[in-house]
């Protein structure tokens, strides 16, 4: 069991370093071409995400990451999950990934905060960066609620984000990106669905202009989460 603890406490502060030493320029990422910028948020937004057609407050709970490109997050962890919690002006949430390294199987949890839309007609447009010790670790990033999808009932089953993460490494790297599909159950969801959901969503956006970055895309269907968490999905 020490052994173990050991290992598990090793990898968690494997993902945090990672972390912080690609913000401060010590990790060589894999570049994004130069063609991708920050999109502008009233341009890369639809109509379901607007102020009429949703509330931020739906965004909290507990989200299935079915696909990422989040370029800070090591290979080796996959099936992501986040517990969101929206306040009033901030929001934050804890994001658990199931990392396999060597022979240990290993479950992380890494925090963020950010700051909720001050535009009432934009609630998607938030900001973020990761916590340690409940502050965040840089600046906020904008962090782009862009597309939900709803189920039969109207409650918010899927939600798509895009993150604008600046130079990595700061000042000398290039602009990085975090593409996200978010649902509530990974159930019923296979890398075929999830693929077909992505390619209408760059379809959408590339109709107007929008040019989103995919790079070392990752996806995790039903069958994936199962594995990660057997008997807990």
């Amino acid at each position: 069991m020490c052994v173990y603890v050991r290992e598990r406490k090793r990898v968690m502060m494997m993902v945090l370093v990672n972390k912080m030493m690609i913000m401060v320029g010590l990790v060589q990422v894999v570049t994004a071409d130069e063609k991708y910028v920050c999109p502008a948020y009233e341009n890369l937004r639809d109509d379901t995400v607007s102020s009429k057609a949703f509330d931020i407050a739906e965004f909290g709970g507990r989200w299935f990451m079915l696909a990422t490109t989040e370029p800070t997050m090591p290979s080796f962890c996959r099936c992501g999950y986040n517990d969101v919690e929206i306040g009033s002006t901030t929001y934050q949430y804890a994001n658990h990934d199931s990392c396999n390294e060597k022979t240990f199987h290993h479950n992380i949890t890494i925090h963020i905060k950010g700051e909720l839309s001050s535009d009432p007609e934009s609630p998607g447009a938030l900001r973020e960066n990761a916590a340690l010790f409940n502050h965040t670790v840089g600046k906020l990033d904008p962090n782009y609620l862009f597309r939900v999808e709803r189920d039969l009932k109207g409650r918010v089953e899927v939600v798509y984000t895009y993150a604008c993460l600046g130079k990595l490494p700061p000042m000398v790297g290039r602009e990085r990106f975090s593409f996200n599909v978010l649902a509530r159950s990974p159930q019923g969801y296979d890398p075929t669905r999830i693929n077909a959901m992505i390619q209408a969503v760059n379809q959408s956006v590339t109709s107007r202009g929008i040019s989103l970055d995919f790079s070392d895309l990752r996806i995790d269907g039903d069958a994936a989460f199962q594995k990660c968490y057997p008997g807990d999905v």
